[in-house]
């Protein structure tokens, strides 16, 4: 099944080579999980601070439970620090 993966900040240089700026299709296992598929990227997974599925947020226990549906959209970002 095909989902859309979106890399932000210092997570960029795991995006393949693509003519977008920020996102990419894959194919993923239906059985896969937002962890798997952070492992499948190898984006180390402390890397990937901030996990959101379609606009909502997924919390570190529910990485390795939630599933995708066909057309989801995986986004992540580093861990960002500022004031």
């Amino acid at each position: 099944m095909k989902i859309t993966i979106k890399l932000y900040a210092s997570l960029m240089p795991y995006m393949p080579e693509t003519d977008q700026r920020h996102a990419f299709d894959i194919e993923i296992d239906p059985a896969d999980t937002p962890y798997q598929v952070i492992d499948s990227l190898s984006i180390p997974r402390e890397l990937a601070h901030l996990v959101i599925v379609n606009g909502l947020f997924v919390c570190g226990d529910d990485r390795n439970q939630a599933r995708f549906k066909e057309g989801d959209v995986l986004a992540m970002w580093p861990e960002v620090a500022g004031g």
